[in-house]
């Protein structure tokens, strides 16, 4: 059977440093072995040079930081030579590999580096933790959708830390009437307009039936909550 893999192949001397490449041409998401990465080796005056007693192992870093190594190779005459399995497909994005030459007790090093991208067909479908996604276009829709969701998620939680909240101790507050006035206070307590003049919440007050707003700063005097004592004729 012939082989259908895609050579990458660099001629290099041993004595050179690390050979680092950038592939113009991507490599297909969910491929299996379609590409081998190999170094022809060349001693310094243009000869092949003696691989008998040297190892060749590949090292693929994907684009979200896994890796998958050792890959091992196969040495034949003056060509190292490493296949790609399945697994270097499975990540869109940029990828890293590294192809090392060793020789046990003596020596290790990286021969060959390699730079590219996983790209994925838009035509193929899409898995997400939940239900799949036709098209990359409705992938882009959702996660827009979820990102809006967490921002606006964050916006609010921000608001209630920003607000140092302070519970009337005075009164003693169901678990419905507190929740109440959490989610009024998330609600509401985001800015307070007085006239024509805007500042921001910072504090809140809350009392048995009621949030009362307290803004940072201001000399304003607030009404009380408690009944007024009438005044002697």
């Amino acid at each position: 059977m012939a082989d259908v893999y895609c050579i990458v192949n660099q001629t290099i001397r041993l004595s050179e440093p690390t050979r680092e490449i950038h592939l113009t041409t991507p490599l297909a998401y969910s491929n299996s072995q379609a590409h081998a990465m190999q170094v022809t080796v060349v001693n310094d005056t243009g000869g092949p040079a003696d691989l008998s007693n040297v190892g060749v192992t590949g090292h693929f870093r994907k684009a979200n930081g896994d890796t998958v190594t050792p890959i091992n190779g196969t040495v034949s005459g003056n060509v190292a030579r490493v296949i790609l399995p399945a697994s270097c497909y499975v990540t869109p994005g940029r990828f890293t590999f590294t192809l090392d030459l060793s020789v046990t007790g003596d020596y290790n090093r990286t021969a060959l580096w390699v730079e590219g991208m996983v790209k994925r067909n838009t035509s193929s479908n899409i898995i997400d933790p939940g239900t799949p996604v036709s098209n990359i276009e409705q992938a882009i829709s959702r996660a827009n959708a979820a990102a809006q969701a967490a921002e606006t998620a964050a916006e609010e939680a921000q608001g209630v830390a920003d607000n140092a909240v302070r519970y009337d101790t005075s009164q003693s507050l169901t678990e419905t009437q507190m929740a109440q006035a959490r989610s009024n206070i998330r609600a509401a307590l985001v800015e307070y307009t007085d006239g024509d003049t805007g500042f921001i919440i910072h504090n809140a007050y809350i009392t048995e039936e009621t949030a009362v707003e307290e803004p940072a700063g201001s000399e304003t005097e607030w009404p009380s909550t408690e009944e007024p004592v009438p005044e002697n004729p």
